[in-house]
């Protein structure tokens, strides 16, 4: 079976006021980038899933001809019809299957772009930073524009990669003047099925969560007055706090004189619950430290233990001084 071939970064130029030229590798950057394999493993679980289905399909088909040949010589013309109908009717459906998976713009490809726009879209802001910084008029990708001589000094793919890698580094965070401890926030995560919302299991997490930051002495909780004046002078219209982006929760956490916020999703299937945690440093706006969980039921103690296993894995990641 085809497998799906992981695809580089193609960027685009990003355009400063004065005259002056810089460029990136591309696909350097993303060799060097240490988040690389998480973004290939998660489209590999996917693509994994996909061609184990595909195989049963496959499989199916096989065991139907096979079925076919050991039978014909007993079965009449119109039911040996009614079976190469069968066989080709799974046929069709498996090659299409296919077909929708691994198409060059099927289903693999669309999961890519999603998976990759985030970590394009983190690296198009440090390259506007920098032009802006910088003053340079054009940054080019060299992988996309075929670049055949450069002066040296302008290549700013070590730059890049650097700044990216930084999400992997042990979070540091201010202290808290009186406590010694800094201030954090955890917003409602976002409900990802009908059962988490009729469950309403956003909230439930998030307390879950703050109280484990807390109650671990890691942080100290941001007062909800201060809180509500802090999203008040954000100016976020039309966004409940369970749809803040990364950057946006992160400002909101700034003007909060937080270190640090918690965004999150949590899904409900049957009694399997999942969420995801992720770690905004709210002096970036990006989410430096990620981890799931998973638990089987809603019992308290079930939820607790799940969010302390995610707690203890983002521990280590987030150093308070």
């Amino acid at each position: 079976m085809k497998r799906y071939i992981w695809l580089g970064l193609f960027l685009p130029l990003v355009v400063m006021a004065d005259v002056k030229i810089g460029y990136i590798d591309s696909n350097r950057l993303l060799e060097k980038y240490k988040g690389r394999e998480e973004l290939k493993s998660k489209l590999e679980r996917e693509l994994t899933k996909w061609q184990e289905d595909a195989i049963k399909r496959k499989q199916k088909v096989e065991s139907l001809i096979k079925e076919f040949e050991n039978q014909s010589a007993m079965l009449s013309e119109e039911a040996r019809a009614r079976k190469r109908q069968e066989i080709e009717k799974l046929q069709a459906e498996y090659e299409q299957f296919v077909q929708e998976i691994y198409a060059p713009d099927g289903l693999a490809k669309k999961r890519n772009d999603e998976i990759m726009k985030p970590f394009i879209e983190k690296v198009n802001l440090l390259l506007q930073k920098i032009g802006k910084d910088r003053g340079y008029t054009i940054i080019l990708d060299a992988t996309s524009s075929g670049l055949v001589y450069v002066k040296e000094g302008m290549d700013l793919t070590d730059e890049v990669v650097a700044e990216l890698n930084q999400e992997f580094a042990p979070v540091t965070t201010a202290s808290d003047t009186v406590s010694g401890k800094p201030y954090c926030w955890v917003f409602k995560f976002k409900e990802q099925t009908s059962e988490a919302r009729e469950w309403k299991l956003g909230q439930t997490i998030a307390q879950y969560v703050m109280a484990g930051l807390v109650g671990n002495d890691i942080f100290k909780q941001v007062l909800s007055s201060k809180l509500t004046n802090a999203m008040k002078e954000a100016n976020i219209p039309n966004k409940t706090e369970d749809e803040y982006t990364a950057e946006e929760a992160g400002r909101i956490g700034k003007l909060a004189d937080a270190s640090v916020v918690i965004i999150g999703e949590v899904t409900k299937v049957g009694d399997k619950v999942d969420i995801t945690c992720k770690v905004v440093d709210t002096l970036t706006g990006m989410v430096v430290a990620e981890e799931i969980g998973s638990s089987i039921g809603t019992e308290t103690g079930n939820i607790n233990t799940m969010v302390g296993e995610v707690l203890s894995k983002l521990r280590p990641k987030i150093i308070t001084k």
